[in-house]
């Protein structure tokens, strides 16, 4: 950029194209925006990108890269990289790759001028490039950083305060080279807890969760996701995978032993509450909410398990969550830890909102609810993954579907796909499952037809298709 002139806002001053005359150039820059960047940054961000010379030049190459590496997937365009040094290497193999690339042919006799390399090692000093090196992994973005970081020392300062302040403030989406998300999508108590485990011992890198209230107090002791404090959160010290790491969320619309007006969801509350989640509060008591960007999520999990089971896990969570000294305990009848104890808790939530759901649903939805065991609770399930499946095509990522139960018989088989979607590696064992069968005689036969039927009514057809293999 400096070879190619620069005396736009300089007052024509030209300068020698040498070390120099470079180094006269990056200073006249430097000081030119420093009010600008004082108004726009903050002392520490200014601060510490005077260290950098050219800051503001190396500033645009990784926001424009960054910005090129997000514009093909969302235009849908394939896409063909070159490193413009390799004409050095390999000019007649890079372009017979372009011409490849454009359905072109090679012109007879035709030669390429030779390629000549810029040598620029005496422009900086090691320090310098370390500095820069730093400053372009907290601005880039992962595509960018992988692209980029073969020219460059290892940065050194990337993880200090100074460079947070830098990546945080001019990069909040990108700061860092840290793996894309992939939410493992699950409605409670689906199977998420041994999906994770599974990967994260057959992978040997770490999972992440919206919710740090799981990891405990030690959340604040293990390296955590730098761009922000709002989550996702890392469930171990295990090496972060270099790609996406598997998220855990319950999205929204999951409460139990809730009004309807609680659990009724619609599709845009449902992708904001799948990037919810809660923390510790700042001293570390107390709990507060969190919400992250969706720019870092690209992929996604979608976990189903057998409705019929599901609702029943669902009790058992309720029991145990009541034991415990957990929920409304004005509402826990005593109710026991077996199938009568599930019939009582249906029948005793199916009666609690009758009147809210007569004014929030339709009719037909209503009536049929009428004859549904548990409804609230089905109707949750089915709302869920409606909005589960439409997840991919509202936010334009893709999507894996795991059937838990299917892990008793194709676990390897679910794990290599599992693996090979979110470009991981197999360096670890492969767990167990132990899967008892379900809760078969927990319905009658007449319930599951009514069960059936419900599913049907308010479900979308990718919903029922999927759940056909349980009915």
């Amino acid at each position: 950029r400096f070879g190619e002139g620069g005396d736009y806002h300089n007052e024509g001053k030209k300068y020698e194209k040498n070390p120099s005359g470079f180094r006269e150039w990056c200073n006249t820059l430097d000081d030119y925006f420093y009010m600008q960047e004082f108004i726009l940054y903050n002392m520490d961000v200014v601060t510490a990108i005077k260290r950098i010379p050219c800051h503001s030049e190396f500033l645009l190459y990784g926001m424009w890269h960054n910005a090129a590496f997000e514009l093909a997937p969302k235009m849908n365009m394939e896409v063909m990289q070159l490193h413009t040094e390799d004409f050095h290497h390999d000019m007649d193999g890079n372009i017979d790759k372009l011409l490849s690339f454009y359905n072109l042919k090679r012109t007879p006799g035709s030669s390429p001028p030779p390629y000549q390399m810029l040598e620029t090692s005496a422009y900086y000093n090691s320090e310098e490039k370390v500095l820069i090196s730093s400053f372009l992994k907290v601005i880039s973005s992962q595509a960018s950083w992988k692209e980029i970081k073969r020219y460059l020392p290892p940065p050194e300062l990337s993880d200090t305060d100074e460079f947070h302040h830098i990546g945080s403030i001019l990069s909040p989406q990108h700061y860092g080279e840290w793996p894309y998300v992939a939410w493992l999508m699950s409605f409670p108590n689906s199977g998420t807890f041994f999906t994770t485990q599974l990967l994260q011992i057959a992978s040997r890198t770490t999972t992440a969760t919206n919710y740090a209230l799981e990891v405990g107090p030690r959340y604040m002791d293990i390296p955590n996701f730098q761009r922000t404090n709002e989550g996702p959160f890392r469930t171990s010290t295990r090496p972060l995978p270099k790609s996406y790491i598997l998220t855990k969320t319950h999205c929204t619309g999951r409460c139990i032993e809730c009004s309807p007006r609680q659990y009724i969801t619609h599709l845009s509350d449902f992708v904001n509450g799948c990037a919810h989640g809660a923390r510790f509060g700042d001293d570390g008591r107390g709990v507060r909410p969190v919400q992250y960007g969706q720019y870092a999520v690209k992929k996604a999990v979608h976990l189903i398990r057998n409705p019929f089971d599901n609702v029943v896990a669902r009790f058992h969570f309720a029991y145990k969550n009541h034991q415990a000294g957990g929920g409304n305990q004005a509402d826990w009848g005593g109710f026991t830890y077996d199938k009568e104890g599930f019939k009582q808790w249906c029948n005793h939530w199916d009666n609690k909102f009758d009147a809210e759901e007569k004014e929030l649903f339709p009719e037909p939805v209503y009536q049929k609810m009428r004859t549904v065991p548990c409804h609230a609770e089905f109707y949750s399930y089915i709302q869920w993954h409606n909005n589960a499946f439409s997840i991919p095509s509202a936010v334009h990522i893709t999507s894996y579907v795991i059937y838990y139960e299917e892990y008793a018989t194709k676990l390897q088989e679910i794990l290599k796909n599992l693996l090979t979607f979110l470009e991981l590696s197999l360096l670890g064992r492969i767990s167990e499952f132990h899967y008892s069968g379900g809760y078969p005689d927990y319905y009658t036969n007449e319930e599951r037809v009514q069960i059936v039927e419900f599913i049907k009514l308010v479900g979308s057809e990718q919903t029922f298709n999927a759940m056909k293999k349980y009915f």
